[in-house]
């Protein structure tokens, strides 16, 4: 799992996140993850995703894995939007994966699909160009790389992947 949604720079950076530290907890009968909540930038491409003219709103989300390879990602905003990704991977070798993902909205339809998924595509490839830089297989031994705490997610997965292997 990648933090870039909390540390993108790009298509809509985080503006303030809402003060506790992440904690892991089973989400549901399948996820295990966080939730938390940010204020993000709303730039006129990322209005299309968010339903809001604002140029700030808040998302309320979470972000949680089921082993081996599924990730959710939920985004809940004040106007009663939901924006909910599966993201699905398929290993191919040590460092290849096929990658994709499904979108769920409860909007009105008033926003074409194709623009939604075209939003959420583009930060996909912002998250691709940043994991395409880091070089190597990443270890399954958490021990074998320094972690912050935007690591932890992946630290558990990590951990669980190895018991499950």
């Amino acid at each position: 799992m990648s933090s870039a949604q909390h540390a993108r720079g790009g298509l809509a950076g985080v503006v303030h996140a809402h003060g506790r530290r992440l904690t892991l907890e089973q989400l549901d009968d399948t996820f295990a993850g966080y939730r938390y909540t940010i204020d993000a930038d709303n730039p006129d491409v990322a209005r299309v995703a968010s339903g809001s003219q604002a140029p700030v709103v808040t998302r309320w989300m979470t972000t949680g894995f089921a082993l081996p390879f599924t990730t959710r990602s939920t985004i809940r905003y004040a106007t009663g939007l939901e924006h909910i990704l599966l993201l699905l991977t398929t290993p191919i070798d040590d460092v290849t994966s096929y990658f994709t993902f499904v979108v769920w909205r409860n909007d009105d339809f008033s926003v074409p699909a194709d623009e939604v998924v075209a939003f959420d595509r583009r930060i996909g490839l912002e998250d691709k160009t940043m994991l395409e830089r880091i070089p190597g297989v990443l270890p399954l031994e958490v021990t074998a790389t320094a972690s912050v705490q935007a690591d932890r997610p992946s630290l558990a997965w990590r951990r669980q992947f190895a018991a499950l292997l």
